[in-house]
C-alpha cells in the first residue's frame, strides 16, 4: 500500500459530486489522468476535491484506489468547506500493470459522519 500525506494545496476542480444532505464531495479531479507504465517521473499524481459540510467541521479527506493499493491523504482542516488536494510521485506507481485505476473519495466530520464518493476519478496506466 502507498500512503502519502500532503500539506495544504488549493486547486480548481471539475466533476460530479455525491454525499449525504449537507455533507458533499464534489468537483473531483486527477492530474495527470494517464501515465506510462513503469514511469520514474517525480511529477506528482494529484487528486483534488471540493468538500462542503453545512453543519459540522470537516476533519479529514482522503482518496483510495480500488483494493486500497494506493491511499492519498488530503490535508486535515477544521473548516466547513474547502478544496482539498493531495499527491504522490508518479514513480510510486512503478510496477503497476497497464489498466484503469479508479479512486474513491472519503471525508469525515466532527458530527461523526462519513461521506464516500465511489469511482470519483480514474487513472489510466498505458
Amino acid at each position: 500500500m502507498i500512503v502519502a500525506t500532503v500539506a495544504t494545496v488549493t486547486a480548481t476542480a471539475l466533476g460530479c459530486g455525491g454525499g449525504t444532505p449537507g455533507f458533499v464531495i464534489d468537483q473531483v479531479t486527477i492530474t495527470p489522468d494517464t501515465i506510462p507504465i513503469g514511469s520514474t517521473s517525480t511529477q506528482p499524481l494529484k487528486i483534488s476535491a471540493q468538500v462542503t459540510d453545512d453543519r459540522h467541521q470537516i476533519l479529514s479527506v482522503w482518496a483510495t484506489s480500488e483494493g486500497n493499493q494506493v491511499w492519498i491523504d488530503l490535508p486535515e482542516s477544521k473548516t466547513t468547506w474547502g478544496t482539498y488536494s493531495g499527491s504522490i510521485p508518479v514513480s510510486d506507481l512503478q510496477g503497476f500493470p497497464v489498466g484503469d485505476y479508479w479512486f474513491d473519495l472519503h471525508a469525515t466530520d466532527d458530527g461523526g459522519r462519513e461521506v464516500d464518493l465511489t469511482r470519483a476519478v480514474k487513472l489510466h496506466i498505458s
